[in-house]
């Protein structure tokens, strides 16, 4: 089964100016994780079930004390705590920083496992 979280919502300090240094900025992210969820849904147990909310909580405590420089390598480190999950067997992480060009929308950075 495919669990998919949709425009999750922090603000990081991330990027290479010094504006981007100093001030936090808004990020969008959208978590996609895949799992065997036949025992959750055959018995309607949610200990055999992986908790969304639980995991957004995680990566959003996580996201409050990093500072880093590239959007690449903050969703590696996510990429890394899906991985790192039990029952999770795959996943993609997508990053949007959508203040990262005047002439675009946003700028995005996609990871998978």
């Amino acid at each position: 089964m495919v669990i998919s979280i949709k425009n999750i919502k922090a603000d990081v300090i991330v990027g290479t100016l010094d504006q981007e240094r100093m001030y936090p900025q808004t990020i969008e992210l959208d978590i996609e994780f895949e799992y065997d969820a036949g025992k959750a849904a055959e018995t309607d147990d949610f200990n055999y079930a992986v908790d969304y909310k639980e995991l957004t909580d995680e990566i959003l405590e996580y996201l409050k004390g990093t500072k880093f420089y590239l959007i690449e390598t903050l969703v590696s480190r996510i990429t890394e705590k899906l991985k790192n999950k039990e029952h999770i067997t795959s996943g993609k992480v997508i990053l949007r920083k959508p203040k990262a060009l005047n002439c675009a929308e946003y700028v995005s950075v996609e990871g998978t496992f």
